[in-house]
């Protein structure tokens, strides 16, 4: 679907989970409130469904994260603002797991 996912560099040169697929990059963190305790560092997968897995960190420990799509009806991968949107609703889906 032309959208690929990796992480950026952000202006203190920390990792941020980020995904292409339209003319600006989407940093996957923009829709999560700050004080949950993520931060999703390296999207490494997106299915054609659009579920997104990666690393990141919970309250300062490496974690594995899962983001996935909660409505259905579609099977190609979300615009960048969708998934935008789609990762605000999925923060509760987000998964624990060490790594």
């Amino acid at each position: 679907g032309g959208v690929i996912v990796g992480y950026t560099l952000d202006s203190n040169y920390l990792d941020r989970a980020t995904l292409w697929g339209g003319t600006l990059p989407v940093d996957l963190n923009s829709p999560i409130d700050p004080t949950s305790g993520w931060i999703l560092r390296m999207a490494t997968g997106i299915t054609d469904d659009g579920t997104i897995v990666g690393i990141g960190t919970y309250q300062d420990m490496q974690e594995a994260f899962l983001l996935t799509p909660i409505s259905g009806g579609s099977s190609s991968v979300p615009e960048p603002g969708t998934l935008s949107l789609l990762a605000l609703t999925a923060l509760p889906l987000l998964c624990r797991r060490r790594l």
